[in-house]
């Protein structure tokens, strides 16, 4: 470790180079889909305390490779919304192209803070890269946090935020939806409260808990009020002195801390393909300011942790000929039947590109033309 307070970290079983000021360095001299022992493990894991996002490249590894990672750095999460790989329920594939683009992602966020339990970490691998673009930003919240003035310190310190999908999500589905679809959406995923400055469980490091896409008002004040303060606040995560921004190879692993990091990723590809497969690894405790004291659960007996999912669709929905003409235009020579359309536009608009591309691969590999609702069955089996 380091000898002085300027030093670097050091390691034993590999070296990091710091990619930014802020946060992120390159992990150099390891595999992670090799045989790692628990000393490997054990430094890995300080390293990511240390960087809070790691980077690997040149990374010899498969799906069974990646899960078997994921497990040895905790319990996975499964798939949640996003289409995820058949035999791999944890496993998303995160598919843009010019038929799906990024979406949320655009946005600075935390993963899943709208849960009650937001996931703790993710690892995520690029499979197929633009040649330029499809970079991802990551920001230190602690020192976001450590920025402000005392007095605005304080203030923040024991207010809490509410986040919720109707921030990034809600006035897409008023828009491109119906008020029903969006009263569903908020039925299986209802907002949830965190504190919005929380602290590390094993740093002890103060850190904002709030972004762009998912918090939707501070509590304890009124809304013209949030409004502006929130601004202030998410605003903060794009100077460039608290990030770090990566571009992309192929077969790169990027593992990053949830819980003191927002990221987003950068939209400036089309009409190339990005293609990726992610694991998150699910929390024991809720973020909190006194963590030794937090909302804790079991889960270390799980080998997935569920999160909120989508419901089978077993109501009969009206049909929606402008809805389904659209769809059709989608994707040359795949047509969508009537009652399949309708189960896609269940599907919350911010959501729905990336099920999409799941169809249609799906469609390519089984050589058919019309997307039905067997086909639907057999995409929403896979996950």
């Amino acid at each position: 470790m380091a000898t002085a307070a300027n030093a670097l970290p050091s390691y034993q079983h590999f070296t990091c180079q710091p990619l930014a000021g802020a946060l992120g360095a390159e992990v150099q001299g390891i595999q992670l889909g090799g045989d790692l022992s628990d000393e490997q493990m054990a430094e890995l894991n300080q390293a990511l305390l240390d960087y809070k996002v790691l980077f690997f490249r040149e990374q010899g590894m498969d799906d069974d490779a990646h899960a078997a990672f994921a497990r040895r750095v905790g319990t996975p999460a499964d798939a949640d919304f996003i289409p995820s790989l058949d035999g791999y329920p944890m496993m998303t594939r995160q598919r843009y192209d010019e038929n799906n683009r990024m979406g949320s992602d655009v946005s600075f966020h935390h993963d899943d803070s709208f849960h009650k339990y937001p996931t703790k970490m993710s690892i995520l691998r690029s499979l197929e890269v633009p040649e330029n673009g499809g970079d991802t930003i990551w920001v230190d919240m602690e020192k976001v946090f450590a920025s402000l003035s005392q007095p605005l310190q304080e203030f923040l310190i024991g207010k809490t935020g509410e986040h919720s999908l109707l921030q990034g999500f809600g006035r897409m589905m008023a828009e491109e939806s119906s008020g029903e679809a969006l009263d569903k959406m908020m039925q299986r995923n209802p907002a949830h409260e965190h504190p919005l400055v929380i602290r590390h469980p094993e740093t002890g490091k103060k850190a904002l808990y709030v972004s762009e896409l998912l918090t939707l008002k501070i509590k304890e004040i009124n809304r013209e009020e949030s409004d502006l303060l929130l601004k202030y606040l998410c605003d903060l995560a794009y100077r460039p002195e608290f990030s770090c921004r990566f571009q992309w190879t192929p077969n790169t692993v990027a593992w990053w801390d949830n819980r003191n990091t927002v990221h987003r990723g950068i939209d400036d590809f089309y009409p190339h393909v990005r293609v990726m497969h992610r694991v998150a690894i699910a929390d024991e405790q809720q973020p909190s300011l006194n963590p030794d004291h937090a909302m804790r659960r079991e889960i270390s007996h799980l080998d997935i942790v569920p999160c909120n999912s989508l419901d089978d669709e077993s109501e009969d929905n009206p049909i929606d000929v402008n809805f389904l003409a659209e769809l059709n235009t989608k994707r040359e020579g795949v047509e969508f039947s009537p009652e399949a359309a309708m189960r896609v536009k269940s599907i919350p608009a911010g959501f729905r590109d990336a099920a999409l591309g799941a169809v249609f691969e799906a469609a390519d590999e089984k050589g058919v033309s019309l997307v039905d609702e067997a086909l639907l069955d057999a995409v929403q089996a896979s996950r």
